[in-house]
């Protein structure tokens, strides 16, 4: 038989209760402006948020732009989901699609001249939008929150490289007999 927890949770105390608090509140602040950045790309410019992505990192590329996977990374999405945006900007004739020099079957994304000209205009005006979002925090306090969520990035990179290099803590399947 197993025993069930009855009641309520043990309610959470000291650090862990900090923890799960301040979880909350990046997921919270995160949704909160991505909802609104969300709505003003969409209403601006009728871009998704994710095709806004895109082109972003493309406006940082060089003239060769990013093969799938590199895009992957860098947006931390599947490229199956970055194939349907990048279509659909390619329909808008803002990216395309080409062969690496170098490997002819690695395909490579890059801005056309129209996407070029479309990222020198939305650029600019989306870090504006951000600016008059999170205007009403001071200068300092700005500062001071990249620098605390630049440490929780560090730290949780550090984890997440520990994780990947220590040895697997699974215990091997047991052989079986065969025959």
């Amino acid at each position: 038989m197993t025993n069930l927890p009855t009641g309520r949770p043990k309610p959470m105390q000291g650090r862990t209760r900090e923890s799960v608090r301040t979880h909350l509140r990046i997921a919270r602040c995160y949704n909160l402006l991505m909802r609104e950045a969300r709505q003003r790309v969409a209403s601006r410019w009728t871009l998704t948020l994710p095709q806004f992505d895109v082109l972003a990192e493309l406006a940082r590329a060089d003239s060769a732009g990013f093969t799938f996977v590199e895009l992957s990374r860098l947006l931390l999405v599947t490229s199956g989901n970055l194939t349907g945006i990048v279509d659909r900007l390619e329909q808008q004739r803002l990216v395309k699609r080409r062969p690496d020099g170098k490997d002819r079957r690695v395909i490579r994304v890059a801005l056309t001249d129209r996407g070029r000209r479309v990222t020198d205009e939305v650029l600019p005006a989306h870090a504006a939008d951000i600016e008059e979002i999170l205007s009403f925090m001071p200068r300092s306090a700005l500062n001071e929150l990249s620098g605390l969520l630049g440490r929780l990035r560090d730290g949780l990179h550090a984890r997440a490289d520990r994780s990947r290099s220590a040895p697997s803590r699974k215990r091997p399947a047991p052989l079986r007999r065969v025959g």
